[in-house]
C-alpha cells in the first residue's frame, strides 16, 4: 500500500495489494470483502500541485447495488457497476490540499461476478511540501 494510503472511519474492510487482476504489471489494489449495507474506503490526503488525478478502474458487481466511487474532497466524480473491465480514467484537480477517496460499497445483499472493486496505475500530481515559507512540488 503506498505511503499515507488509508483506510477511513466508518469502512468495513480495508484495500488489500492482490495479484487476481492488475491493469499494468501483476499487481492492482483490491477493495475489501464487505456485505450489505457496507463499505471499503481507500484514502489519501495531500498538497498536491494543480494536475491530473488519473488510474484505471475495474469491477465486477452487481449492476447498481455493487459500486465503485471515486470522491475529490468529498465530491462524487465517478460512479461504476456492474461488469466494467479495465479503463482508464482522469479528473483534473487544482493546487491545495485535497483528498481523495476511493470507495467500493453494497447497498443489496445480492452478488454477482467477483463482487469487488480494483484500480491500478494510480498517477497523482505532484506533492507540494512547504519549508520555512517557500513551497516548491516534488
Amino acid at each position: 500500500m503506498p505511503s499515507g494510503w488509508m483506510q477511513t472511519a466508518g469502512s468495513n474492510a480495508p484495500w488489500v495489494v492482490a495479484s487476481d487482476a492488475a491493469y499494468e504489471g501483476t499487481l492492482s489494489l483490491k477493495s475489501g470483502a464487505i456485505g450489505a449495507g457496507q463499505r471499503s474506503d481507500l484514502s489519501v490526503t495531500r498538497n498536491f500541485a494543480a494536475g491530473d488525478v488519473a488510474f484505471a478502474r475495474k469491477v465486477s458487481s452487481q449492476a447498481g447495488t455493487g459500486l465503485l466511487q471515486f470522491f475529490i474532497d468529498g465530491i462524487v466524480q465517478g460512479t461504476w457497476s456492474g461488469e466494467q473491465d479495465w479503463a482508464l480514467v482522469t479528473f483534473s484537480i487544482p493546487a491545495g490540499t485535497h483528498t481523495l477517496l476511493w470507495r467500493y460499497s453494497k447497498s443489496g445483499s445480492g452478488s454477482a461476478g467477483s463482487d469487488a472493486a480494483w484500480i491500478d496505475g494510480v498517477a497523482l500530481p505532484a506533492v507540494v511540501t512547504c519549508v520555512t515559507h517557500a513551497c516548491a512540488p516534488k
